[in-house]
């Protein structure tokens, strides 16, 4: 058989009365009127002409005095989230700085790589045109070498 929730909620709230944690319960009067269209409305002030005015008596929900102890706790749970914060914007700047890092170097190897593929497509248009021209093999094979050279280097760089 299942308990009823709300017997658990006024046991608890006769706890904390009896305990003297909750100042008196005071109530407060709402005045509730419909209008000529069939709307209800909800005031702190009797409507002067209106014929269908209800009062209803609403209890305000009980303050919580906070003791010393408690206090204390409330004091120590914000001075930890200060912490926190604190501790947590600092670790926001690390990765902040941290990417900024990676992608200076990642900037940089670009920025190689890409000269590495410029210096192979001079050495590519050199070639070409002094391989039509009448040119010594070891002009030639010179020239292959320093091909193969800047081939590895973009490799190297570019990870093609």
């Amino acid at each position: 058989m299942r308990s009823n929730p709300w017997k658990r909620v006024g046991c608890i709230s006769v706890f904390l009365l009896m305990s003297g944690v909750y100042k008196p319960v005071s109530a407060e009067k709402v005045y509730r009127w419909v209008d000529e269209k069939g709307r209800s409305h909800f005031t702190d002030q009797p409507v002067q002409g209106s014929k269908d005015v209800e009062a209803i008596e609403i209890e305000r929900l009980p303050i919580l005095e906070h003791s010393a102890e408690s206090q204390q706790r409330l004091e120590e749970n914000r001075r930890w989230f200060q912490q926190r914060s604190k501790e947590r914007r600092a670790e926001e700047a690390r990765r902040a700085k941290q990417q900024a890092r990676l992608a200076r170097a990642s900037d940089k190897k670009h920025q190689g790589c890409q000269r590495a593929r410029q210096k192979l497509a001079d050495a590519e248009t050199r070639y070409d045109v002094q391989r039509r021209t009448w040119l010594k093999a070891s002009a030639k094979q010179t020239l292959k070498k320093k091909l193969e050279l800047y081939a590895s280097e973009v490799e190297s760089r570019c990870g093609d």
